[in-house]
């Protein structure tokens, strides 16, 4: 039957199962639930419409060593060269060790993006941080369930930073907005996550400080 289901089924679809039953019952029913919305049309990655003061964009993913920080790093950049108005910019992760540095690779690879990170610390993503949050972007479909089941209130803030890439692939029934956790790879792998981020990044910031650009992917 699992044969039979993998030949029937789309290999995005596929995917999407066999993380969900790495999942406890309570993150499987979060995942499940926000997948069916996402294929359904239900759920969508938009972006809101920014305050006119201090704004807070907050960037997450698992450990706030890879991902979240060098998303982070590259937005600061990219709203700088931009002349954008003030925007706070923070990453966190779901199960960070707080204040332990970026990953070696993520040094290297931010270093030749143009966005150090030498001061970078892993923090903790926080009640009082998702409070203050405009958005909140995360990196994986498991950071999505994992945010959403801790903070279901930030449901509707919370996107997965991938949909805005230019070049997000493809996935079942919709684009596969995912960026895959590097940290099993090599420096090769975290420079290409790397630059997948800086392309999803700098197409949010494009959309948000351009006079008259519509919301959203």
């Amino acid at each position: 039957m699992k044969r039979l289901l993998r030949t029937i089924l789309p290999p995005p679809l596929v995917t999407r199962l066999r993380e969900a039953r790495t999942l406890p019952p309570d993150r499987r029913s979060t995942y499940l639930r926000l997948q069916a919305a996402r294929l359904l049309g239900l759920r969508q990655d938009r972006l809101p419409s920014l305050p006119d003061s201090n704004p807070l964009v907050v960037f997450v993913c698992h450990g706030n060593i890879i991902r979240s920080p060098m998303a982070a790093a590259l937005f600061a950049t990219s709203a700088a060269a931009r002349r954008s108005p003030p925007v706070r910019v923070v990453s966190a992760g779901l199960f960070a060790v707080p204040g332990r540095p970026a990953d070696p690779r993520a040094l290297r690879a931010a270093v030749e993006a143009g966005s150090p990170l030498e001061s970078h610390r892993a923090q903790l993503l926080t009640r009082p941080l998702v409070d203050s949050a405009t958005v909140l972007f995360v990196m994986d479909r498991l950071n999505e369930a994992e945010l959403v089941c801790r903070f279901p209130d930030a449901a509707g803030r919370t996107l997965l930073l991938g949909a805005f890439a230019r070049d997000p692939g493809s996935g079942a029934g919709t684009r596969d907005a995912a960026i895959d956790d590097p940290v099993e790879g090599t420096l090769d792998d975290v420079r290409a996550c790397c630059r997948r981020i800086r392309s999803a990044v700098d197409a949010v910031v494009e959309r948000w400080m351009s006079p008259g650009r519509p919301d959203g992917p």
